[in-house]
């Protein structure tokens, strides 16, 4: 968190960053952890601002991934929040954004079978 509030707007530091935590949030075993609620709201207001009003393909397909495993964590509070970002990549001009989006969710619904995301 302190270092995406610390080199904010610095897109060489962001992307790599971005996948990181991407990376890091898709392993089970952070899933699992209890503490994970604690951050995942304040991961998404983080990123939010970062891609407020940015054309930069980089930092918006790295946040996509991000988008989809804090969807996944399925935490009531930021839910809609997130869905709501979602849809605005999804609407948004840049279409290998929404193409990599599309292509995430696809797999995340589909390793999701057992309960309903999207509810």
């Amino acid at each position: 968190m302190q270092l995406m509030k610390l080199h904010y707007k610095d897109e060489r530091v962001i992307v790599p960053l971005y996948k990181t935590v991407d990376f890091l949030l898709e392993r089970e075993e952070l899933r699992k952890w209890k503490g994970i609620h604690r951050y995942d709201t304040q991961l998404y207001y983080l990123i939010e601002k970062e891609l407020n009003k940015t054309k930069s393909i980089l930092k918006v397909s790295a946040a996509t991934g991000l988008f989809v495993s804090l969807l996944s964590l399925n935490n009531e509070e930021t839910k809609q929040s997130i869905i709501a970002s979602i849809i605005n990549i999804l609407c948004s001009d840049l279409p290998k954004a929404r193409k990599i989006l599309a292509d995430q969710l696809l797999l995340l619904l589909m390793s999701q079978e057992e309960f309903v995301i999207f509810s």
